[in-house]
């Protein structure tokens, strides 16, 4: 079956003879499920084991339901007491384990033990966002596409600099968390907008205080922050002037992002552009004195002489 003419026209946007082909990096491996799990009753986390490998236990420890079902917590009562799930393997964590991190934007728990570099929340500088180790991830998201309002001309050019810059995702998400750093809203506007709302099947913890500072992310969020400020940092990262010429010099669009010619030749990645308070008009004057016409004093103003007397001297 031949393809239709604009399946034709995508392809073609999307690679050009002679270019190479960008291809994701493989996914990491899930760990096994335990089939054997019991749904009745919670299962107790690697710390509730007062002989554990890791060095601390849990002050309340949870049974083992496979071995005394008569004190283990069934999952109908909820979470045991200092117990949560952790976000990556979903695992009953210790919330006081020396091992357990928290990331201060969805507020949900890490054991940091099942998966390594998975199951923690780093400080923001070290942390990898989940699923786009490099350029070949970013071209396989839908959801860069849609940071560019579906502008695949734009998404092309900066995967074309990005690729030859070596510049990878994780660079970009730096950049960003530091020019949010910078900002006087730090990252309130994010939190505001619920960015980090939902991003894992577990229940998350509370969080203290919506202005307290950010210091530890987990992966979903960390690719929340990096979707969230792409266009952005794309639009900080042309003003370097490091592009082809060619590109640069393509005019720039004045509908900007408000255009919905999204894929011609204008350029479109511009800064929004701040309210100009020179173009607002002035108020007419109000008081008395403005609006009255404007008089000469009295005592410059000479009468003329008696037309009569005039023509005497003629």
């Amino acid at each position: 079956m031949s393809r239709t003419e604009r399946e034709r026209a995508q392809a073609d946007e999307l690679y050009k003879g002679g270019s190479s082909m960008r291809l994701p990096s493989p996914r990491s491996a899930s760990p096994e499920p335990n089939i054997n799990q019991s749904t009745e009753y919670a299962r107790p986390c690697p710390h509730c084991s007062p002989d554990n490998a890791f060095g601390w236990s849990c002050p309340i420890p949870v049974s083992d339901p496979n071995t005394d079902v008569e004190h283990a917590w069934p999952v109908e009562d909820g979470l045991p007491p200092g117990h949560q799930h952790c976000g990556n393997c979903e695992n009953l964590t210790a919330v006081q384990a020396p091992s357990t991190t928290k990331c201060d934007f969805c507020q949900v728990y890490f054991c940091g033990i099942e998966v390594q570099g998975r199951c923690v929340a780093t400080p923001l500088s070290t942390q990898s966002p989940h699923g786009m180790s490099d350029v070949g991830d970013l071209i396989q998201s839908a959801d860069v596409y849609d940071c560019f309002d579906g502008n695949t001309v734009e998404v092309e050019i900066m995967l074309d600099y990005l690729t030859a810059q070596g510049i990878t995702p994780r660079h970009i998400y730096r950049e960003i968390v530091t020019h949010l750093q910078s900002q006087p809203g730090g990252f309130r506007p994010l939190i505001d907008l619920e960015l980090f709302v939902d991003n894992h099947n577990v229940s998350p913890g509370v969080d203290p205080d919506p202005n307290a500072p950010r210091n530890r992310i987990c992966r979903l969020c960390a690719s929340e922050i990096l979707l969230w400020g792409l266009r952005d940092w794309w639009v900080r990262e042309r003003q370097k002037g490091f592009l082809e010429e060619d590109v640069m010099a393509r005019k720039d669009c004045a509908e900007g992002q408000a255009c919905s010619r999204q894929k011609d030749l204008d350029n479109h990645m511009i800064a929004p552009r701040p309210t100009d308070a020179a173009n607002v008009s002035e108020a007419p004057p109000t008081n008395e004195m403005a609006e009255a016409p404007a008089q000469l004093p009295a005592n410059i103003l000479t009468p003329l002489p008696p037309i009569a007397d005039l023509l005497q001297h003629l």
